[in-house]
């Protein structure tokens, strides 16, 4: 299940080709060429496929943009996200409101071999809610309504499109992977293969009020306090502690 403005749902569905190859590839590192045999989907594989789905989202928001702005009106919403997973497709008439869906099927070629796969999308046809302020800001500036990126003032009526502008454009879809680690351990491969559902697996050092916040691998940015925050895990940020170093160095 996809959410959007509004609270507006649509539906994403993956085949069993399609699935079991986004899990290949996070648990091994490759895509076999032949599909396995057709299992039940569980919640797991869900929450798996959910950092891939939502980056799709993002690009297809993207392209929706680009239609936008070449004068297309007929176009579904966009800012939907995956939301929640349905164990049983019988209830999607009571889940999804009443009224007409864009759909978009698509051939997958999943990994080197190209296995083929199969995608449906299903989006209200209608925008549930209109664009943000920031948002029609930054769409006049003519930058993607990415999330988080500053509107750029638009030049004078006439004026060519500077580089900045471009520049502009290109940076804000650009993404940052952050990582929060709680601790980190290396073990003997023969102990994790023999661990078994109720283990217990000691985490030593680790502390809720001191987690890192990493970008590039080895990169410490930041550290936190581990919590919740609407029902999801968060992370409540702290400035690192100043260093000798620091106090001779410019702000960064």
């Amino acid at each position: 299940m996809l959410e959007g403005p509004g609270e507006a749902l649509g539906l994403i569905a993956l085949d069993a080709s399609a699935l079991a190859a986004i899990l290949e590839q996070q648990t091994t590192g490759t895509v076999a060429a032949t599909a396995p045999p057709p299992r039940r989907p569980t919640r797991i594989d869900a929450a798996m496929c959910a950092p891939l789905i939502n980056l799709l989202l993002e690009e297809f928001d993207l392209g929706l943009h680009d239609c936008a702005r070449a004068g297309r009106t007929d176009l579904p919403p966009r800012d939907f996200r995956y939301a929640s997973f349905i164990e049983d497709p019988r209830p999607l008439g009571l889940v999804l409101e009443d009224g007409r869906y864009r759909t978009f099927r698509v051939a997958l070629g999943l990994g080197t071999t190209a296995r083929p796969g199969r995608m449906l999308m299903a989006l209200p046809a209608a925008t549930a809610t209109a664009p943000t302020d920031d948002r029609a800001r930054a769409t006049a500036a003519g930058a993607p309504p990415g999330r988080g990126c500053p509107p750029m003032l638009p030049e004078a009526p006439g004026a060519p499109d500077p580089w900045r502008h471009r520049l502009h454009r290109s940076l804000c879809p650009a993404t940052a992977c952050l990582e929060a680690v709680l601790v980190r351990l290396r073990l003997p491969l023969a102990v994790v293969t023999g661990w078994q559902p109720g283990d217990v697996v000691a985490l030593p050092g680790a502390r809720v009020d001191a987690v890192t916040l990493s970008g590039a691998p080895g990169t410490v940015l930041l550290q936190g306090r581990l919590g919740r925050c609407r029902g999801q895990r968060a992370l409540r940020l702290s400035l690192p502690a100043p260093t000798d170093a620091d106090a001779t160095t410019a702000p960064a």
